[in-house]
């Protein structure tokens, strides 16, 4: 088991430990909270951290060693940043000549900006729709930046507003 682990890309790999470990603090947790918190009715949140941890962890772990997920290669054209600036909303990708812009959901990948060259994990049954000119991905795993790999073409930084 620890083969096909060590086989899973270290961006989901991570991910998949740190569902696991949202599940260990809520099982760690549980104990103190019932201790010191009054009661069953407070280990609820620590329950539910568990059982969505765990079967989170457990989802994702068994989609990735079944390898349905898509991994797009390509050169960061634009990112999308929240209002606060700190998450991302949306990366633009430019891949073969075609154009992609992919929701992140608050991932956050430090120092991002247009022109790297970037590896987006995409799950299989993620929503693509055709636009105008480009697709847009509903939303994806993991992003990572390949380091050392940069494209000094152009690209921007596009405020959400």
């Amino acid at each position: 088991m620890r083969e096909q682990v060590g086989k899973i890309p270290s961006p989901l790999r991570g991910m998949v430990y740190g569902r696991f470990a949202m599940g260990l603090a809520g099982l760690a947790f549980m104990p103190v909270v019932l201790v010191f918190g009054g009661g069953l009715g407070a280990c609820v949140p620590c329950a539910a951290a568990v059982a969505f941890g765990v079967t989170g962890g457990l989802a994702l772990m068994a989609e990735c060693l079944e390898k349905r997920y898509v991994v797009l290669d390509g050169i960061c054209t634009g990112v999308e940043k929240s209002k606060t600036g700190r998450d991302i909303r949306a990366v633009w990708l430019k891949k073969e000549g075609m154009s992609v812009r992919i929701i992140s959901r608050g991932k956050r990948v430090k120092g991002l900006s247009a022109g790297d060259r970037l590896a987006v994990y995409i799950s299989g049954n993620t929503p693509v729709y055709d636009m105008d000119e480009y697709k847009v991905a509903g939303s994806c795993l993991a992003i990572e930046r390949k380091e050392g790999q940069r494209d000094e073409g152009r690209g921007a930084v596009r405020d959400a507003g």
